[in-house]
């Protein structure tokens, strides 16, 4: 779930307008994630906080970069956004992606858990409200601790374990207010659907982002 959280959480800004040519924009944000799982709450919400920013580098293509969590224990999105419909009242975009990270850190008898995770994300909408679906693939590896007693003594070891999984998930977001700083909320749901190894499959993903953005 650690993965799953540092993937789906990253504050790249959905939105499907791109940043105008040559032009930057950025945002902070708060942004979090839980399970459900079995008709309940299968964890309590994890909020972390997240930078992103934009860059044009053609009339409708930019490039994006952002962090979600703390330094040496969070995650990072690159993309390329392209819109192929963009005119004042409504714009739709596809964006390839990757999100990447490495976290040198036990963790819930977790530790050197490490992903990748290719995407393709499409979005459409104006530029008040907008939507989308994004697909992920996630590839990961971590150490998990095993701990085995005997008479007068235990013994702890670390397995190398792997696993992947298909991660599809929708969101919806709103870019609120007047003049270029905006109030930018978003919320989506994902469900694994193909896993090896040790994933979890059956298990919904909720994921929220309570930020601020500069959109020039």
């Amino acid at each position: 779930m650690i993965v799953l959280g540092g993937c789906i959480t990253l504050a790249h800004q959905n939105i499907p307008y791109t940043t105008k040519k040559e032009q930057l924009s950025w945002g902070l944000s708060m942004s979090g994630y839980g399970w459900l799982g079995g008709g309940s709450l299968g964890g309590l919400p994890i909020t972390v906080p997240a930078f992103y920013m934009r860059y044009g580098i053609a009339d409708n293509v930019d490039i994006g970069f952002s962090f979600s969590g703390f330094p040496f224990i969070g995650a990072t999105h690159i993309d390329l956004k392209t819109s192929f419909v963009k005119t004042e009242s409504f714009a739709a975009a596809f964006s390839p992606g990757l999100s990447f990270a490495f976290l040198p850190v036990e963790l819930g008898g977790t530790r050197n858990l490490g992903f990748v995770a290719p995407s393709m994300t499409l979005s459409f909408g104006s530029n008040i409200v907008y939507g989308g679906m994004r697909f992920q693939f996630i590839i990961a590896t971590s150490e998990q601790k095993e701990e085995v007693c005997y008479y007068y003594y235990c013994q702890t070891t670390w397995n190398r374990t792997s696993f992947s999984f298909l991660l599809p998930y929708i969101f919806w977001g709103f870019t609120l207010g007047t003049g270029n700083f905006k109030f930018t909320p978003e919320f989506g749901l994902g469900l694994p659907l193909a896993t090896t190894g040790t994933a979890t499959i059956g298990t919904f993903i909720f994921s929220y982002t309570f930020g601020f953005s500069y959109i020039p």
